[in-house]
């Protein structure tokens, strides 16, 4: 019988199978490999699953760096299932909120590497990733990520997939806040703002403007978005939904004082007058900017209030317009451009309109431009002061019906406001007894309306230190109601009364020395 000798096996790649022909030469023959790869999907979940079963799936434990190395190798595997990155996915996150140190082994794991992919990818992966990242966020770790890498990978999504769940955006901002925290955010959004694709750069500005919707975020965008890029966009993009999305940021930006100084510093606003849509941001930006503090006006260029003022002119839009003029005349410099231009003949017209809160804000203003001008005010705004008080005697204050429960919110308190703050000045003063005001002064005095009836109170005291109360039609009057009000319950309202009597009697008391004196003096 001859030796055993070994046969020579058929090279081959792949492993068949054969039930007819052991040489592989005819019948039918089936790739092993092929059939066992579905099985290595399920083979490698059930494995998954027995490492997340052993490490505690209820409360989860803390994880060493050569267990997150086993877990970060189920997210770069090409054979895994989804069903498997996201159970896996959860786990490292369940474990990295509880622990610090999982939180860290992750950040220096290969797992950084394969989260972007993945987190960009599918939509529930995606939302899972950046739960991930935001447990490592409240541990205070950064994303050392390349810019650039993550800049591309970004726009590679967008440009085949886009972004427009809500809920993803939020998680989205909220996983993208880290590298923005950091001297890498630069790059990031600076990649982003370069980029050729539309919903690239319109994503990216409203990434800049979500983030700056939280105020802890507010102070490390300062040095992080290139405010200068964000004016490029928002001034010479060719898409309109860009320039007004970076428009939006710019002054969700300005509501930090830091980042408003810092925008103010750029000196762009006054490259934002070529077109109306240009114009009504920077409008809007720039009442931002006077809000934040007066500081930041002084850094203005005087003519950009005048161009915003000039601007305003052909605004549609009353509201806007109040707004913006109510901002720029809190600053002298504000109320004596408006003063100069036809504003004084245009802003009485506001009184007119039928929406309460637009009387609201006219009230003010006049009230806020008589503080800075009165003397200048009050020669022009005789017209107003008619006006006003037709508002007073608009049937919902008349009946003592307060519009709004706030005294801020009630136009009819902020026109009184603003009538008695005219007649802290002889000539407004004066002003005030010639028109109807004197007719109606004491109804306004027993108003139902407790904060018309206050302001009331205080419009009496100053025609009583201009002497236009004493010896007169109106002053009996006005006597004659105080002292029904002293009676009343409302000790406030009581205590003011009594004030503006002392005021009216040292007023006549003055008169009267000086009169006697003056017939002293004569008959010498």
């Amino acid at each position: 019988m001859p030796s055993l000798e070994r046969q020579l096996s058929r090279p081959s790649i792949y492993s068949w199978w054969s039930d007819s022909n052991p040489m592989l030469r005819s019948g039918p023959t089936i790739n092993i490999h092929a059939m066992a790869k579905p099985l290595m999907r399920r083979m490698y979940h059930r494995q998954a699953l027995a490492f997340i079963a052993r490490d505690g799936h209820a409360q989860p434990c803390e994880l060493s760096a050569a267990a997150v190395e086993i877990y970060s190798s189920y997210l770069s595997y090409k054979y895994i299932a989804p069903e498997t990155r996201l159970r896996v996915l959860q786990h490292l996150g369940a474990s990295a909120v509880s622990h610090c140190n999982t939180a860290r082994a992750i950040t220096r794991s290969s797992a950084m590497t394969s989260l972007i992919p993945w987190m960009l990818d599918d939509q529930e992966l995606r939302m899972t990733a950046y739960l991930l990242v935001a447990a490592l966020m409240a541990h205070s770790l950064k994303l050392l990520l390349p810019p650039e890498w993550v800049a591309n990978r970004i726009e590679t999504t967008w440009i085949h997939r886009g972004e427009t769940d809500e809920r993803t955006f939020i998680l989205a901002t909220a996983a993208l806040h880290t590298i923005s925290d950091d001297s890498v955010g630069t790059g990031i959004f600076a990649a982003l703002f370069h980029s050729e694709v539309t919903c690239v750069r319109l994503w990216a500005c409203a990434l800049v403007r979500e983030l700056a919707s939280y105020w802890f975020a507010l102070p490390s965008l300062i040095g992080c978005v290139p405010l200068e890029m964000l004016f490029e966009l928002a001034i010479r993009d060719p898409d309109g939904k860009v320039s007004a999305e970076a428009i939006r940021a710019l002054d969700q930006l300005a509501r930090h004082p830091d980042n408003a100084a810092a925008i103010v510093a750029t000196k762009m606003l006054d490259t934002m007058w070529d077109s109306a849509e240009l114009a009504s941001g920077a409008c809007t930006l720039i009442c931002t900017l006077i809000s934040q503090q007066y500081s930041v006006y002084s850094l203005l260029r005087e003519d950009s209030i005048l161009k915003m003022l000039h601007f305003l002119r052909s605004e549609s839009d009353i509201n806007t317009t109040i707004q913006l003029l109510s901002a720029a005349a809190e600053h002298p410099t504000g109320s004596a451009a408006i003063l100069a231009m036809d504003w004084p003949s245009r802003i009485p017209d506001f009184l007119l309109a039928n929406a309460t809160y637009i009387k609201h804000r006219t009230c003010v203003l006049i009230q806020t431009l008589v503080q800075h001008e009165p003397l200048i005010a009050v020669h022009l705004w005789e017209d107003s002061i008619k006006r006003m008080l037709n508002v007073l005697s608009d049937g919902d204050t008349e009946t003592g019906q307060a519009i709004f429960e706030s005294p801020s919110c009630n136009y009819g308190y902020q026109a009184m406001s603003a009538l008695a703050e005219i007649a802290q000045y002889s000539q407004g003063a004066r002003t005030l007894c010639a028109t109807e005001t004197s007719r109606r002064i004491p109804a306004f005095l027993e108003s139902k309306n407790i904060f018309i009836k206050r302001e009331a109170h205080n419009l009496v005291e100053n025609l009583a230190e201009q002497g236009l109360i004493t010896g007169t039609v109106l002053g009996r009057s006005v006597i004659e109601r105080l002292g029904k009000i002293i009676k009343q319950e409302d000790n406030y309202a009581a205590f003011e009364a009594v004030w503006a009597l002392s005021k009216i009697a040292w007023n006549a008391h003055v008169t009267s020395r000086k009169g006697s004196q003056s017939c002293h003096s004569t008959s010498e």
